[in-house]
């Protein structure tokens, strides 16, 4: 991103569990949710998926925590 560059829209994913999963599964989905490669194969995901059609060519995209 920079100075040229508008937000223009902004999208948020929820990730739920069950509430009986245990302790110590949560903090492992918590701490592979909040790793890098996470992050940067989500990134991936979501430029494919732009990517497929041309109206979005000039669309610059950032995953946050």
């Amino acid at each position: 991103m920079n100075d040229d560059d508008v937000l223009l829209d902004e999208f948020h994913l929820a990730i739920y569990v069950p509430k009986t999963l245990p302790t110590g599964e949560v903090f492992g989905i918590r701490g592979g949710l909040a790793s890098e490669t996470f992050r940067q194969e989500l990134l991936k995901v979501v430029r494919r998926l732009l990517r497929r059609g041309p109206i979005f060519f000039n669309v610059e995209i950032e995953v946050t925590r």
